[in-house]
């Protein structure tokens, strides 16, 4: 990722991430929703247990973190409880704003992203939290 500013190298980050969701057969509903000043989930996505994807029974809510690998800390350590508790409260009202998602059942996922110069590993932590 030479060549890129940090925010481009976080949006291409969160694009890894989508991309693996996707590929897994979950829908996007939103990405960096914003709730007034009181903060951004980066991925809300519908997903399924069930062999058919149409008809989505969860709603993912995903904090992307962004490491480089010689980084002491993991990037899901860096997702402390008091962004964790924002994460829920802003999912909360994401489904207020949203009530044809109210009997979904909810998951908090954190994806990983390592970032090595030359390209991303995903790592997706469901229900992380």
């Amino acid at each position: 990722m030479i060549g890129l500013n940090k925010r481009e190298i976080g949006a291409a980050g969160e694009t890894a991430a989508l991309n693996i969701y996707l590929k897994h057969g979950y829908c996007l509903l939103a990405k960096n929703w914003h709730y007034k000043r009181f903060g951004e989930i980066d991925l809300i996505l519908l997903g399924s247990d069930k062999s058919c994807p149409e008809s989505p029974d969860f709603i993912v809510f995903c904090e992307v973190k962004l490491r480089t690998e010689n980084n002491v800390q993991t990037p899901a350590e860096a997702v402390g409880i008091i962004k964790q508790n924002r994460i829920r409260k802003l999912a909360e009202i994401f489904i207020q704003e949203n009530a044809q998602y109210e009997n979904y059942t909810v998951r908090f996922d954190i994806a990983e992203i390592y970032n090595d110069k030359s390209k991303f590993k995903v790592r997706i932590l469901t229900d992380a939290f």
